[in-house]
């Protein structure tokens, strides 16, 4: 009996150092012990400088999928400003922030607002959404010099088993990639066996299929639901514990360097139209906001607030009709408009 389980436990070690051969070549591991801190790609994908030079926007609209049927032109016509919009599904402060870096400040064009959406206590949690399909988004906007951006919003909350664990195990380390990669070779098998598709024809076929528009609005409001829960954990609510260890400071700082006032907009929820109330820790949260923004220079706005944004606007909880979008964006605009008439 202990031979067969010697046995077993030596070809379960072999069988594991196999596996993380294979992850080392794979993945083209130059360096063991892996560095603690990976660098991102060398390039921008997602570049829109040219763009932001071209139009000369005098305001410039940042935010997650809340924002993502806003019309530009509505709002500029509401707000009497030229407004140009950015909205990228799943993004946090990381990204955020990372456009004020890599974007707007290497653009030779300076707005004269910044108005980023955000949601609930987002701007204070560095590492909410930055693993899995959300990292990939990051890493379209990010450079190799960005690594502090890296260490704050990835490795900064990490207990030291995990650190340890992706610095000698690589399989361990590459769990994201390993998961998707199979996940991906999956999805294409039968595609390529029995249609002959290639990758980039399978994928488009499942962004056909399975778009914004087929989704079934109560699922993706359940899957909403989940995610947002990392926004309600009581610790979150510290505001002063938060802010030091997040990229608002960051974020602050540099747009005013551009001579940018920056405007962050709470985002509206149809359970505030509703009427549901904010919890106190919620209501606390938001006042140490407001404190800690006007204080240096910065704008906050709270849309929850705003009647306007009705319950019939709204596919779900957090999205607003894209049939309803002239409405929706002019009442956007004739709230935050006595905001920026303040700063003129």
């Amino acid at each position: 009996m202990i031979k067969r389980v010697f046995l077993f436990i030596l070809l379960a070690l072999v069988a594991l150092s196999g596996v993380h051969l294979w992850v080392y070549n794979a993945y083209e591991i130059e360096q063991y012990p892996i560095p603690a801190q990976v660098k991102f790609d060398d390039y921008i994908r997602t570049d829109y400088r040219g763009r932001i030079d071209a139009e000369k926007p005098e305001v410039i609209i940042l935010g997650d999928s809340a924002v993502r049927n806003v019309d530009e032109d509505v709002f500029s016509n509401s707000a009497g400003r030229k407004t140009m919009l950015f909205s990228t599904p799943g993004s946090a402060s990381a990204y955020w922030y990372l456009f004020i870096r890599n974007v707007l400040y290497p653009a030779s064009h300076r707005p004269e607002y910044f108005i980023l959406f955000f949601r609930e206590t987002s701007l204070t949690i560095p590492d909410y959404l930055v693993l899995g399909d959300y990292f990939s988004r990051i890493d379209e906007i990010a450079l190799p010099e960005d690594a502090d951006v890296y260490h704050l919003a990835v490795n900064l909350r990490k207990g030291r088993l995990e650190r340890f664990a992706e610095r000698f195990i690589p399989l361990f380390t590459y769990r994201s990639e390993i998961y998707l990669n199979t996940i991906t070779w999956f999805r294409n098998l039968i595609p390529n066996w029995l249609l002959g598709l290639e990758a980039d024809e399978v994928s488009a076929a499942y962004d056909a299929v399975f778009d914004d528009e087929h989704i079934n609005d109560l699922l993706w409001e359940e899957f909403q639901l989940n995610v947002d829960a990392a926004l309600y954990e009581q610790e979150e609510f510290e505001f002063a514990d938060q802010v030091t260890a997040s990229f608002l400071p960051a974020m602050v700082r540099d747009l005013r360097s551009m001579g940018i006032t920056p405007v962050f907009v709470r985002v509206r929820y149809r359970s505030h139209a509703e009427g549901e109330p904010d919890s106190r820790e919620m209501m606390e949260y938001l006042q140490s906001l407001e404190k800690y923004l006007l204080s240096r220079g910065a704008v906050f706005i709270d849309m929850s607030t705003a009647e306007g944004l009705t319950t019939d606007m709204y596919t779900d909880n957090f999205h607003l009709d894209a049939d309803r979008a002239g409405e929706f964006s002019r009442v956007m605009a004739e709230e935050i408009l006595p905001f920026l008439s303040e700063q003129d």
